[in-house]
């Protein structure tokens, strides 16, 4: 059987036409807090799992350029976001797992006033206060989030 190489754009593409209807499809979907508490214990951990991977993805992505010698002789890209970088150093290396992040996101939506904010912005939150983020700061990005999904 005969393969294709594709370019890369056109594979990236591809995969984006791919994914688009479920994406689409889950519009109507709000993931935040009355999303979360809907959620049984194996799907939030797969949630918790999903964010792990993705926060390790894309720290690889900000860190390593795309070539095949940085796979085989890694070295940190000087330009990395360094506020990714300690958070998934901090959390990933340090014994952050599903189970405790989940908890983490438990935690948060128990408090009715936070049922709006997005999942996204919530794993944001509990994973810079898991990280040892000041309290203060936590708080301040907590009440600026509130407005902000209230308007939505």
């Amino acid at each position: 059987m005969n393969r294709i190489a594709l370019p890369p754009t056109v594979a990236a593409a591809l995969v984006f036409v791919l994914w688009l209807p479920a994406v689409a499809g889950a519009a109507d979907d709000l993931r935040n807090g009355n999303w979360w508490r809907g959620l049984n214990d194996a799907s939030k951990v797969e949630y918790a799992i999903g964010l792990m991977d993705g926060a390790l993805g894309f720290h690889k992505a900000l860190t390593r350029p795309f070539k095949p010698e940085a796979i085989t002789t890694p070295e940190a890209d000087p330009s990395e976001d360094v506020r990714v970088h300690q958070l998934v150093v901090a959390l990933l290396l340090n014994g952050v797992t599903a189970g405790l992040l989940r908890d983490a996101l438990d935690q948060f939506y128990s408090d009715a006033s936070n049922r709006l904010i997005s999942s996204v912005d919530t794993a944001d939150v509990v994973l810079n206060e898991i990280a040892g983020a000041p309290k203060s700061q936590i708080e301040q990005i907590v009440v600026a989030l509130r407005q902000v999904a209230r308007r939505n």
